[in-house]
């Protein structure tokens, strides 16, 4: 069987050694199509595409462009350079500009570095942001100032639907709602980065959800080993694959720790420490508070002792402190009366700047006055969700991804 390439040059004219004389032929023919033989001119009738001109025009234009460039004036030249910085860096802001946007309105994260968000980083100046450079690629209008472009490029980099209106705060532009927010939280005193301040921050809210995350595994995996499973674990409805009975006080206990805040009460993170772990999870104390405060952050009482009943699992009701400190800033009569009940038990307070300091109960998300004994239970349940897990909740041959969920 022959090749490919002997049956091509059986049938064609065109090889290697006459590509150029063809090549003249046919720019011939495209000038003036009498000017080749008949047989020629059939030929590249056969081939000619619609709109096929004469390649000696198209060189020579390109030719005479490139002579202009040689010839043009050194300030044309510096424009051109500076255009070229101008396409570099708003591609920078297309592919990174995220980085260099101010989308943390708390001030709580370190900015990454992108030195290619910066105008030097291209050779620009400060200078240059008056210049005016052809724009119509990017956006709307056919001429920009360098400020305004860049303007713009900050704002949709910050997920401006409208980066072209007037806007200047290139963070919140895309969001009223946050806007608002920011301007709350400045004048709470949290732009300072002080979050100790009262009012300037509170994560009840993401804790507390977190929670409703780990309840959810919890029920789900654990009610599969008849070992493991709590025979008083919450039942009836449920919101978001948690029993209502479990995510009604966690809701309570929220609200009531925000009403605290607006009432002035601070985080009380010594609050947690009232009762041992025994105490929390006995008859004796279920449906009553088992922390002095509602202000403090408190772990979920998972038990994973099932010889002990299981507790409550978060806070229930309002604590002696929270009577004790709204006694003592709405009372009528002399508040010196109220403090001077500083030492009864339920009123030690330690808040936010405490939780660095030398008192190991001032933590945020400890529990029980001996917190390691809270932290050998979590980890206890860790191990039987593990064990769970990889055991029961996922069976032979099906896929992993209930698991990941």
């Amino acid at each position: 069987m022959e090749s490919l390439i002997k049956q091509f040059l059986k049938s064609s004219q065109l090889s290697g050694g006459n590509a150029a004389f063809i090549e003249e032929l046919y720019e011939d023919f495209l000038v003036d199509p009498a000017s080749v033989p008949a047989q020629w001119k059939n030929y590249f009738e056969s081939l000619q595409g619609a709109g096929d001109v004469p390649h000696s025009a198209v060189l020579a234009a390109v030719q005479a462009q490139a002579k202009q460039a040689r010839f043009a004036t050194g300030g044309d030249e510096e424009m051109a350079r500076k255009q070229t910085a101008v396409g570099k860096l708003v591609t920078a802001y297309r592919s990174r500009g995220h980085l260099g946007a101010n989308l943390d309105p708390l001030g709580m994260a370190e900015k990454p570095s992108a030195p290619d968000l910066d105008i030097a980083h291209h050779g620009l100046s400060q200078a240059d942001l008056n210049i005016e450079f052809p724009a119509n690629t990017f956006f709307g209008p056919g001429k920009l100032k360098r400020s305004d472009l860049l303007e713009r490029q900050k704002r949709a980099a910050a997920g401006d639907l409208d980066p072209a209106d007037s806007r200047k705060d290139p963070a919140i532009a895309a969001s009223p709602e946050l806007r608002a927010i920011s301007e709350w939280y400045k004048v709470a005193g949290g732009d300072s980065h002080d979050h100790s301040k009262c009012g300037s921050m509170c994560f009840a809210a993401r804790g507390l959800a977190n929670n409703m995350a780990m309840a959810s595994m919890v029920f789900d995996v654990l009610s599969l080993d008849e070992q493991t499973a709590d025979p008083n674990a919450p039942k009836g409805d449920t919101l978001d694959g948690v029993p209502e009975s479990f995510a009604g006080p966690q809701l309570a206990h929220l609200v009531a720790h925000e009403v605290g805040h607006t009432l002035g009460l601070r985080h009380n993170f010594k609050a947690s420490a009232l009762y041992t772990l025994d105490e929390i999870n006995s008859a004796e104390l279920k449906g009553k508070p088992h922390a002095a405060s509602v202000m403090d952050y408190i772990g979920t009482n998972f038990n994973v002792d099932k010889d002990r009943v299981q507790g409550d699992y978060c806070m229930v009701g309002i604590g002696p402190y929270d009577m004790w400190a709204i006694e003592y800033g709405y009372t009528f009569d002399d508040p010196a009366k109220v403090a001077a009940r500083v030492g009864e038990k339920g009123h030690a307070y330690l808040t936010d700047e405490d939780t660095g300091g030398p008192d190991p109960l001032a933590r945020r998300y400890d529990f029980t006055k001996d917190p390691l004994d809270f932290a050998k239970a979590e980890m206890e349940l860790v191990r039987q969700l593990r064990a769970a897990i990889l055991d029961k909740y996922v069976k032979q041959g099906d896929s992993w991804e209930r698991a990941r969920k």
